[in-house]
């Protein structure tokens, strides 16, 4: 016996060695067996994966094999099933009606339309759940009330423990008008903090990605949290000055605020340059983000460097080679009703890489706050002179140590699958 709860995901994506959600599954679970493990996953995608067919809820469309005729939801409801695949994936099936997200009323309307799906889908899961004696089910959070019933019909009718994991924060917004206090989201998402508010009765654990989160929810919500991050560990040879190109690297998406905040770091390190008595840094940045010519023109004439966005060995290999790691979040209010409870997967990573982590962003953001409270990164919003430091090897050798004992404590492979385990 290993110890570990058979347990059946249920998340938008599929677990993945690459993309987002489905790669932080795939760190957390990876000490379990395919015959401890089984997932229903409502989102497939493309890259680098077999071509699978799958029933796909986003909050943006529902689709099946692309190739094919949309159809309505009638066929979607007969042609529905759930299949297990190698290696221990349950696989929804159905057809596709496409629908835009608009605002609150098309978002219910398309609730509304696959109502039928999500009731036929809970009893065929409920038959999977019975058949493989599955213990619990994990919950990636979603922002979708349809998905929504399909868990609490799932729960009802099978009486299985539930576990949620909150990866995003889709129900409350930063202000800074009453200190303490916490606006809830309108219209749809209103809608699915009610709805949460309900199920959080049923949760038997609760999983977020930040302990700002966790005290926010335990208020509003009346749940006990625990913080769950990717566990992913990079392994970087200690620091060291060899690097002629001295680039300070981002690595990430430049939405909600982040490429604004890229040109204020650009405008400090070309400050620093020029005053500093050291070899010239170089701003460069690794993205997906589709940049308008004028963005793109923008980070040219402040010296920013971009490139297309790396993976596998190619990301390791830029990250142990860079002269220092850029942690980016925005100052404005506006971007921090998206960001102020979330923590970056690329805080344990960073922790992790023994580089040394350039922070830039309000406190209030929890990635910044991590890596700022810690004493583990150069905090550039304290001015230009910090990064003088990373010319000093023996300064810079406490500072990677320091982070590293961070992850060790708080963020490593150990700690994180140790939550998920039972």
């Amino acid at each position: 016996m290993s110890g570990f709860v058979k347990t059946l995901i249920v998340s938008n994506n599929p677990m993945s060695n690459h993309l987002n959600n489905g790669k932080t599954l795939m760190s957390l679970f990876g000490d379990f067996s395919t015959s401890e493990l089984s997932q229903v996953y409502l989102k497939k995608h493309r890259f680098h994966e077999p071509d699978i067919d799958s029933f796909e809820v986003s909050p943006t469309s529902i689709h099946y094999n692309p190739g094919r005729e949309s159809s309505g939801p009638n066929n979607c409801l007969r042609e529905l099933s759930i299949e297990e695949s190698e290696p221990g994936t349950v696989r929804v099936k159905g057809r596709p009606s496409k629908m835009r997200r608009k605002n609150v009323f098309t978002l219910l309307i398309r609730d509304l339309l696959y109502l039928p799906v999500a009731v036929f889908a809970a009893f065929k899961t409920r038959r999977h759940i019975l058949s493989k004696n599955v213990e619990r089910v994990f919950w990636v959070y979603s922002d979708f009330l349809s998905m929504h019933l399909y868990l609490y019909l799932l729960k009802r009718l099978s009486r299985v423990r539930v576990d949620v994991f909150f990866t995003d924060d889709y129900l409350f917004e930063y202000t800074q008008e009453v200190e303490g206090s916490v606006a809830k989201r309108k219209g749809y998402y209103g809608l699915l903090y009610l709805s949460t508010k309900q199920m959080a009765k049923f949760f038997t654990k609760c999983f977020v990605i930040s302990e700002k989160m966790a005290g926010v929810y335990e208020k509003e919500l009346g749940v006990v949290s625990e913080v769950l991050l990717n566990p992913t560990e990079i392994e970087c040879n200690s620091f060291c000055l060899s690097d002629k190109s001295y680039e300070l690297r981002y690595f990430g998406s430049l939405h909600s605020g982040r490429f604004n905040a890229l040109i204020q770091v650009a405008k400090e390190v070309n400050k620093f340059n020029l005053e500093a008595d050291a070899p010239d840094l170089n701003v460069c940045v690794y993205t997906s983000t589709m940049l308008t010519c004028a963005q793109m023109s923008l980070a040219e004439s402040h010296g920013v460097h971009i490139f297309k966005p790396v993976t596998g060995r190619a990301y390791l290999e830029r990250v142990c080679s860079a002269f220092g790691l850029l942690l980016l979040e925005s100052s404005s209010e506006e971007n921090l009703k998206d960001t102020w409870l979330s923590c970056s997967t690329k805080v344990p990573e960073y922790l992790s890489s023994q580089r040394p982590i350039i922070a830039w962003g309000p406190i209030e953001n929890p990635s910044i706050e991590v890596v700022v409270k810690s004493d583990s990164c150069i905090y550039l919003n304290d001015g230009v002179g910090g990064l003088l430091a990373l010319y000093d090897k023996l300064k810079m050798a406490n500072l990677t140590a320091r982070a590293a004992s961070i992850y060790r404590a708080k963020f490593s492979c150990e700690v994180m699958r140790e939550k998920v385990k039972e």
